[in-house]
């Protein structure tokens, strides 16, 4: 739902991804309580997001090491990229009450669940909202210090397309599609080129089948600037 992933069933555990090294979490976990027929136990949603640039490598290993041997083995069972959303997950779990972002108090399961539903439907509309919109400057900036390039189509071998960090895509339309990189850069104003991929990056903003990939274009730029 909306890029959210489900990661636990047993526990509604759900988890979306912001960047390469960043996940947002919810999930249901059961506290108990004493009531007039003794000892109940009631579903508490919890939520919180995980950076791992937060914590040192010896902090991650702390949390991984009673799942994994090594983080060789976490890597080759896994490969690199879904072995970081899992260490973020090993994070998550051991995280206290405390350290969560709300923690939302619920009457049995099948409310929790229909409360995270709801949840994850609703950040579907304001995830976006107060997300940085990438700008024409920042695009400008960009191709000046090579953090965005243009290079030929890879799936057409020809043409041109724009790529931030590891990923690409398509902007420009037909005269893009034409022109190789270098005949692009040549008749294009540098200006009507940042203007174009700005609206291809919006379109991907407002879009929430494509809000990851924008997120990771945000990130990129913002975290290989040289200013």
């Amino acid at each position: 739902m909306n890029n959210w992933i489900c990661t636990d069933p047993d526990s509604l555990q759900h988890s979306k991804q912001i960047n390469d090294h960043t996940w947002s979490y919810i999930e249901s976990r059961n506290i108990p309580e004493n009531t007039v027929h003794g000892v109940d136990y009631f579903p508490v949603v919890v939520h919180t997001v995980v950076d791992l640039h937060d914590y040192t490598l010896d902090e991650i290993w702390d949390v991984c090491s009673g799942y994994y041997n090594s983080f060789e083995e976490m890597v080759e069972q896994y490969g690199f990229r879904e072995a970081l959303h899992i260490m973020a997950e090993c994070i998550f779990e051991q995280m206290r009450f405390d350290e969560m972002e709300f923690c939302a108090k619920q009457n049995d399961f099948e409310e929790a669940e229909q409360f995270i539903q709801d949840w994850m439907k609703e950040r579907k509309s304001d995830f976006m909202t107060n997300i940085h919109h990438i700008t024409k400057e920042e695009i400008l900036s960009g191709l000046n210090d090579g953090r965005v390039q243009l290079i030929t189509d890879p799936n057409m071998e020809s043409g041109t397309v724009c790529q931030i960090g590891e990923h690409w895509f398509y902007f420009g339309g037909q005269t893009a599609e034409m022109m190789t990189p270098e005949e692009y850069r040549s008749y294009i104003p540098e200006e009507d080129i940042a203007r174009e991929i700005v609206e291809a990056l919006s379109d991907f903003r407002e879009d929430s089948d494509y809000n990851t990939e924008y997120l990771y274009y945000m990130y990129y730029l913002r975290e290989n600037s040289k200013e």
